[in-house]
């Protein structure tokens, strides 16, 4: 099943060569998380309308900005 985030989170990271972990949001306790080492952006995964079980699916994972 594909799913479409609501927001644009993808446009806190970061597009620094020299920083690449900044550029992917992270996903932990239920939330999203992204920063471009000058701000952090932190958004309910249940905001999206994501169920629990998709919640656990994405749990520890770090998604690129581009793919976002």
């Amino acid at each position: 099943m594909k799913r479409n985030f609501k927001t644009k989170l993808n446009l806190a990271c970061s597009n620094d060569e020299l920083r690449p972990v900044l550029g992917f949001i992270l996903f932990e306790k239920g939330n999203a998380i992204a920063t471009d080492a000058h701000i952090l952006a932190v958004q309910s995964l249940k905001s999206h309308e994501l169920t629990d079980d998709e919640i656990k699916l994405i749990e520890g994972k770090a998604l690129h900005r581009e793919v976002f």
